[in-house]
C-alpha cells in the first residue's frame, strides 16, 4: 500500500521539472537529483502510451 499524502511536481513550459516534494520523490522511486532538470516523462512507465500522458499532464 502507497503512503498517503499530496504529491507535488511543477514544471516549466518545456515539461522539465523543477520541483518535486519528498512524497513524490518517495513514491517515484527516484532520487530528487534523477528527476529535477529532467523531462517529466522519466517517471512514465514504458507501457503507458504517450497521448495518455500527455492527456494526464
Amino acid at each position: 500500500m502507497l503512503p498517503q499524502g499530496t504529491i507535488v511536481t511543477s514544471r516549466d513550459s518545456k515539461g522539465v521539472i523543477t520541483y518535486c516534494n519528498d512524497e513524490f520523490i518517495n513514491i517515484s522511486g527516484f532520487e530528487r537529483s534523477e528527476l529535477v532538470g529532467k523531462s517529466h516523462n522519466v517517471v512514465r512507465h514504458p507501457d503507458m502510451p504517450p497521448q495518455a500522458f500527455a492527456i494526464m499532464w
